[in-house]
């Protein structure tokens, strides 16, 4: 009887250790996919004002995140110029609801 309880208190350290990877390896999937699609989003906005050489601004709303269907998808998209006084181009383009 000795044996088996002492076999257990060896093994014990290490079924705890995989019982925290376990746990923890899809909490940190779920934050580096949380991050990248931040990323994605500033990316997107730095992109409108480069390409438009700062006419235009992008805003994005919400963020859905399916992580079980592994998409994401952006609400309250708004294209907006900066000045609005300039009457040549678009004033504003937004997503539909």
């Amino acid at each position: 009887m000795k044996k088996n309880s002492t076999s257990w208190k060896r093994r014990h350290p290490f079924i705890k250790g995989v019982v925290i990877l376990i746990l923890l390896i899809p909490a940190f999937t779920i934050a580096l996919e949380y991050y990248r699609i931040l990323g994605f989003k500033e990316t997107l906005v730095s992109l409108v004002k480069t390409e438009t050489d700062g006419k235009y601004r992008l805003s994005i709303g919400a963020t859905d995140i399916d992580f079980w269907k592994l998409s994401f998808s952006l609400n309250d998209i708004l294209v907006t110029k900066v000045d609005p006084s300039d009457s040549t181009g678009i004033l504003e383009v937004k997503s539909k609801q």
